[in-house]
């Protein structure tokens, strides 16, 4: 039992860092000297009750080194002082704020809103709490023409026990760019996703999820992938954007449940395979640690620890943050506590209905 699972587990790691590696190559080989310019590039940021994190935000969007076309942010109805802080002091960055109207509310809505209401060739959709690079659109002007590019996302840890799920949110985008190679993106985050906007608009199926609030992202993805459209992933740090994690368990917990119950709608047939094969993969890890230290094998105990450990390190260093002190003690946390939020997750997703924003997250 100990043997089957090392060499799943050992081959499962390195199908994800060859595929990550081979990605990467090939980037570099591809990438041409520049095919999207700033000015082709609407930014669209809904937004709902982020007052606390709109001067970060704001900020960000002063200290570019290039300005795209617009930023357009969309007000979802907030109850707070977001809107009247949205201001600039560089006359030159053009801007709008526009409000959903009574009938309409949620993400999704907000964004088409804006995409309705924009001309450009691309649209870049950004979340309202996050923060980036002074060179971050200068370097999207690097990027080759697709129809999607899935941007990276960094989820910031500022207390140690929330590394257990910045190191969850970084192994899942590692995923994605290594199965991309292999054989297509599984997901995405509208925290940082830029499309062709006609193409968004000739394959908008916004009438078969109207009712999940949330989800812009993955719905649109399946729509691109099932019109074979160009989807490509993008992991150069210079493009990413960071966010921190919810600084609650609750929220953070809500977070995960949300992300769960919109992929199992979205009903990936591949991600699905992959997402059970590493419940597998866990679950067979920590059930096999209990039954080793229950029989007294403290020995192999440790011996599979430390290798699962190594292994999941080797992963991990191929993302965006480097592998320092804290980054090592955070794996120590995973390792330990992962199948437990696991088991945790799955029953905060069973048990009743997850909210988002102060809302159902299904209406």
């Amino acid at each position: 039992m100990v043997s089957s699972w090392l060499v799943m587990y050992t081959l499962s790691i390195l199908w994800l860092v060859i595929g990550i590696y081979y990605h990467r190559k090939q980037a570099k080989q591809l990438m041409p000297s520049g095919t999207i310019t700033a000015d082709s590039i609407t930014v669209i940021i809904p937004f709902r009750n982020e007052a606390h994190n709109l001067n970060q935000l704001l900020t960000c969007i002063e200290q570019q080194t290039v300005q795209p076309h617009t930023w357009i942010f969309v007000n979802d109805h907030s109850t707070d002082q977001s809107s009247e802080l949205i201001s600039f002091s560089d006359p030159t960055i053009r801007y709008q704020v526009m409000q959903l109207s009574s009938p309409e509310f949620g993400k999704k809505r907000a964004i088409r809103k804006a995409i309705n209401n924009s001309s450009t060739a691309y649209c870049l959709t950004l979340d309202a709490d996050v923060t980036f690079h002074p060179d971050y659109i200068q370097q999207m002007c690097a990027l080759p023409a697709n129809d999607m590019i899935v941007l990276p996302v960094i989820m910031r840890a500022n207390r140690f026990w929330q590394m257990l799920f910045s190191i969850e949110y970084a192994i899942t985008q590692l995923l994605n760019l290594g199965v991309s190679w292999w054989s297509r993106p599984i997901n995405c985050s509208g925290a940082n996703l830029l499309f062709r906007r006609e193409t968004f608009l000739a394959t908008d199926d916004f009438s078969t999820h109207h009712h999940v609030l949330s989800g812009d992202d993955i719905y649109a993805l399946r729509a691109f992938r099932l019109n074979k459209k160009s989807i490509r992933v993008v992991s150069e740090k210079s493009l990413a954007v960071s966010t921190s994690v919810p600084t609650t368990f609750s929220s953070v917990m809500d977070q995960r449940a949300r992300w769960m119950k919109k992929s199992g709608d979205v009903a990936d047939g591949l991600s699905n395979v992959l997402a059970l094969l590493a419940l597998v993969l866990h679950f067979s890890f920590f059930s096999i640690q209990i039954v080793l230290f229950a029989t007294g094998q403290f020995e192999i105990v440790s011996v599979l620890f430390i290798t699962k450990l190594v292994l999941d390190s080797l992963l991990v260093k191929n993302g965006n943050e480097p592998l320092r002190m804290r980054l090592f003690f955070g794996l120590l946390l995973f390792e330990i506590a992962y199948p437990l939020y696991l088991l945790v997750l799955l029953f905060w997703a069973k048990s009743g209905r997850v909210s988002w924003k102060g809302r159902d997250l299904k209406q």
